[in-house]
C-alpha cells in the first residue's frame, strides 16, 4: 500500500519459499524478502534475472539467474552467511578472462559447479576457482535449456534441432533426438523451449505450437 493506504499493483516473481511467513521475490529489478503475514518487504539488492535455479545444503543457499532479453551474463546470489546475501556477476564481459555470454539455461551440478546453455554452446563453470570449459553443440546449434536426466547425463533442448544428450562424465555428446513418433520420447517438433524433470522422473517439455509434452523416463 502507498502512503494514502491505497493498494499498489505490481508484478511480483516468486524466487523461493524461505519459511511459512517469508518468501523471496523480485519486482522491477529488485530482490526482496517479503513477509506474507505483515505484508512488509525488505530490499536485498538489485537483480535483473528472470529465471532462477537454486542449490541448497546445510551450510549454504545459492541462487543462479540469467537476465531477460539481450542482456548477458549470469547472477549468482550466495547466502552462505546467515546475515546477508552476496551478489556476483559472471560472463557479463567485465570479468577477467571470461567471455561475454548470453545464457538461456542454468543447472547446478553441486554447490560450486554449474552447467550453462549459452550462445557459445554448453558451458561448465566452476564457481570455486572461476574456471570454465566450453562444449559447442554439433553443427554449432545453440542450446536453449538443460535438465539432468540421471547421474551422468544432461538433456539439452534447442529451438532448431531437437534434443541432444551430453555425458558429463565422458565430456561428450552421445545422442541426438529429432521429431519421430516411433522414437522413445516421441517428439512432435524440433523446437523444444523448456525442460523440467520432476521428482518422479517425469520429463516435461514445452514445444513450439505443440504445447506441453511429458514422458516417464523410468519407463524408457
Amino acid at each position: 500500500k502507498d502512503q494514502f493506504n491505497k493498494i499498489i499493483s505490481e508484478d511480483y516473481q516468486l524466487v523461493d519459499l524461505l519459511s511459512d511467513e517469508k518468501i523471496l521475490v523480485t519486482v522491477k529489478g529488485v530482490l526482496y524478502e517479503y513477509n506474507v503475514r505483515t505484508q512488509k518487504q525488505d530490499s536485498i539488492c538489485s537483480l535483473t534475472g528472470f529465471r532462477f535455479e537454486h542449490f541448497k545444503s546445510k551450510d549454504t543457499i545459492k541462487y543462479a539467474a540469467h537476465p531477460l532479453g539481450q542482456d548477458v551474463g549470469i547472477e549468482i546470489l550466495d547466502k552462505s552467511d546467515e546475515s546477508r546475501y552476496v551478489l556476483r556477476m559472471y560472463f557479463d564481459g567485465q570479468g577477467k578472462n571470461q567471455p561475454k555470454l548470453s545464457v538461456t539455461g542454468i543447472q547446478f551440478q553441486n554447490g560450486n559447479v554449474l552447467w550453462l546453455a549459452s550462445d557459445r554452446g554448453l558451458v561448465l563453470f566452476n564457481l570455486k576457482d572461476n574456471t570454465f570449459q566450453m562444449y559447442p553443440l554439433p553443427q554449432q546449434v545453440r542450446p536453449n535449456d538443460l535438465a539432468f536426466i540421471n547421474q551422468n547425463e544432461l538433456l539439452i533442448s534447442t529451438r532448431t534441432n531437437g534434443l541432444f544428450v551430453f555425458d558429463f562424465k565422458q565430456k561428450k555428446f552421445t545422442d541426438h533426438l529429432l521429431p519421430n513418433k516411433n522414437e522413445a520420447l516421441g517428439l512432435k517438433n524440433q523446437r523444444i523451449d523448456e525442460l523440467y524433470l520432476d521428482k518422479d522422473s517425469v520429463l516435461w517439455l514445452s514445444q513450439w505450437t505443440f504445447g506441453v509434452q511429458f514422458t516417464y523416463l523410468r519407463q524408457r
